[in-house]
């Protein structure tokens, strides 16, 4: 029996949640599609439906409950909201005591708050493709702050998640990433993370609108002794800035995105100075087209910017040997005494002993920036120093041609 009446108890506490999301979630579909802002702030708390209340921009409830010795529910919440800033506030306290005497009937008992803040604007986009993708990019930060004593207690449940929408044309959309946070036993702790929404777009014109939803959860099932649940949490949300994109997702960098609010949507977007359709930053070379983003050694300094391309310490100018792979591929079976190969990532020959070989020693740029697997190319010598490496008179011969 005891059993049953975990599961129900801990059901009714879901679907009360769920519902309580989904309520919020409903908002922003039905909302008007013109510039504006609003905020709300649902509240439910108590056992048996003991309160529900909801508010514009804040909102409070206190009730208590009908199964327990003591139950004292008291919720808060408040919302602001600008364009490209979505803000929000929580707490929600719940404390029980133990069941009456002589009650076996027992309860689900919960506070939970939901706030959502939302804008909506309408977009033109010129200067650009009528048809293409809108990128956004949020800050959201969440802070949460957790004081929970469970009591003997067969379903106990704190948590506390955000969530950030988009609703293009109409059509309601989620970050690429998670959009959402869940926190159930951090304290004091702050959540951060920036979501990239990447939106189809279609005509000169496009209707958006960005939501917030922030969600704070105390409940318990049968209790059968002392419970104490206190969560306060901080939701915000800054729109970073938006960028238009081709279908191909290359950026458009002299597409203008003017508001019906008036607020800058592209003040933090993302440039491309080199109009490559690549964005500045994950653009290896900024400042030189290369929309290949071809990177020969890996440094991450883009082929066409690179003083050095293959990253042999010799510079472009002075290398006779381009693309030098470092390490190389000689010597083809191992390498002996007084013969010399590029083995490791560094840019200094290699030999079979420790020590110099006869008081030798060559670096790349010795060779003008040329491996020994170059070098026998370039001489024309035998196999024999592929499997073993260029020996000391190659190695010679070939820094008395270059210097």
């Amino acid at each position: 029996m005891s059993n049953r009446r975990h599961t129900a108890a801990k059901t009714h506490f879901l679907q009360a949640l769920a519902s309580a999301t989904m309520i919020i979630l409903g908002v922003l579909a039905n909302a008007a599609y013109a510039a504006g802002l609003s905020t709300q702030v649902i509240l439910s708390g108590g056992e048996n439906g003991c309160g529900t209340v909801t508010g514009i921009s804040s909102a409070s409830l206190t009730c208590g409950g009908v199964h327990w010795e003591t139950a004292e529910i008291e919720l808060s919440g408040s919302t602001d909201a600008d364009f490209g800033f979505l803000g929000a506030h929580l707490d929600a306290l719940l404390i029980t005591e133990d069941n009456i005497p002589g009650d076996n009937i027992g309860g689900q008992i919960s506070s939970s708050g939901s706030t959502r803040a939302n804008f909506t604007d309408v977009l033109t986009i010129s200067n650009g493709p009528v048809s293409g993708i809108l990128q956004f990019e949020f800050d959201l930060e969440n802070t949460t702050s957790f004081d929970v004593v469970p009591g003997n207690s067969y379903s106990s449940v704190a948590q506390a998640y955000v969530l950030l929408n988009l609703s293009v044309n109409k059509v309601l959309h989620q970050a690429n990433t998670p959009p959402y946070k869940v926190i159930t036993s951090l304290s004091g702790t702050t959540q951060t993370g920036s979501l990239v929404f990447n939106l189809d777009y279609s005509g000169g014109q496009t209707t958006l609108g960005i939501q917030m939803i922030g969600v704070a959860v105390c409940g318990y099932g049968i209790n059968r002794g002392s419970e104490h649940c206190d969560i306060s949490v901080d939701y915000l949300g800054t729109l970073l800035g938006t960028t238009v994109f081709d279908s191909d997702m290359k950026i458009v960098p002299d597409a203008v995105v003017t508001a019906e609010s008036g607020f800058d949507y592209q003040s933090w977007a993302i440039g491309d100075s080199d109009d490559d359709g690549v964005p500045d930053e994950d653009d290896n070379c900024p400042v030189d087209s290369n929309a290949e983003q071809e990177d020969f050694d890996g440094d991450d300094i883009g082929d066409v910017c690179d003083d050095d391309v293959d990253g042999d310490n010799v510079a472009n100018v002075d290398d006779f040997c381009s693309l030098t792979l470092i390490p190389e591929t000689v010597p083809w079976v191992q390498l002996i005494a007084n013969h010399w190969a590029l083995i490791d990532s560094d840019s200094e020959f290699d030999t079979a002993i420790q020590g110099k070989g006869q008081d030798r020693s060559y670096t790349t740029t010795d060779t003008a920036g040329c491996s020994c697997e170059q070098i026998i190319e370039l001489q024309g010598l035998g196999n024999g120093h592929l499997y073993h490496g260029c020996s000391i008179s190659a190695m010679d011969d070939w820094l008395t041609l270059v210097n």
